[in-house]
């Protein structure tokens, strides 16, 4: 898989939850706020820019060719990828995924020393998972490269 293979895969899959459904009109307000507030204990506006930017470091370095467009990149994310644009499909998700009580249970728990510890951990987790993940795929490119050209058969 190519570098810029890679970062598509990267991108789409940080994507994935901005296909959420928006909060449904009628929603339960106490539901959505549940959701919010969550959201907020979770310092989420922040992580999500963190963890942005150190998914763009490591493709930075992994692909020196893509510092030529970091502006643009930088641009596009905050315009698409920050907090401000993908908020209302966060909380349909989380509203999705877990009830009311659900989710004041997770906020009691992220207000806690250790939930506090996880929620300033995460971007670094997100980008040694993507660094783990980029180097198994480079310890293992002719394997893939073989499956792929053996599945065109």
């Amino acid at each position: 898989m190519t570098p810029s293979r890679l970062i598509l895969f990267i991108i789409a899959t940080m994507t994935l939850p901005a296909l959420a459904q928006t909060v449904p009109e009628g929603a339960d307000p106490a539901h959505r706020q549940a959701a919010l507030e969550l959201c907020e204990v979770m310092e989420m506006e922040a992580t999500l820019a963190a963890s942005i930017n150190a998914m763009m470091n490591l493709q930075m370095r992994n692909n020196q060719m893509l510092t030529q467009h970091r502006s643009a990149l930088d641009t596009f994310f905050r315009r698409h990828m920050s907090w401000d644009a993908l908020k209302d499909e966060f909380l349909a998700l989380y509203m999705e995924s877990f009830t009311e009580a659900e989710l004041k249970e997770m906020t009691a728990f992220y207000r806690t020393p250790t939930g506090k510890k996880a929620i300033r951990l995460m971007p670094e987790l997100v980008q040694k998972g993507a660094e783990i993940g980029i180097r198994r795929v480079e310890n293992n490119r002719r394997e893939l490269q073989r499956l792929i050209v053996e599945g065109k058969k």
